[in-house]
């Protein structure tokens, strides 16, 4: 749309009296939902920064909770055609994730290896997004 850089570099210069609530914040710039975006479990996002993500390497890493460096990782380039990404149907009960189904099955969490992995009911997941090639692009 023409003049939406414009109007988005304007909104995260926006003073506000009161903390704005949680609600309208976008969890990845850290400014007011812009043009707002909401996945299948609730959570919104501006729609800039989720197209803007869709090009970088995303990882997802399953750390213990007790501190050790033993972590599992599953790397991807996410696909935005893939039904992850997609509104669920009424026949969906949820989406499936980027084509990989399953991370890490309940089996595997329940093997005494990997106990490790869950405390107190307690699973810890670790998104990270490789933005390495945008900021070589800045340079």
């Amino acid at each position: 749309k023409p003049g939406s850089d414009k109007l988005a570099s304007i909104r995260h210069r926006l003073k506000f009296v009161l903390k704005l609530k949680e609600e309208f914040v976008c969890p990845i710039c850290r400014g007011v939902v812009f043009n707002p975006q909401q996945n299948s479990c609730g959570h919104i996002y501006c729609f800039h920064c989720l197209q803007g993500l869709f090009s970088h390497k995303t990882t997802f890493i399953l750390t213990q909770a007790v501190g050790a460096s033993n972590h599992r990782s599953l790397s991807f380039r996410p696909d935005p055609t893939t039904k992850c990404f997609q509104q669920p149907t009424p026949e969906s009960q949820t989406n499936v994730a980027v084509g990989f189904p399953c991370f890490i099955s309940h089996n595997m969490l329940q093997t005494p290896q990997n106990a490790l992995y869950v405390k107190d009911n307690t699973l810890f997941v670790k998104a990270k997004v490789d933005m390495t090639d945008k900021i070589l692009s800045l340079n």
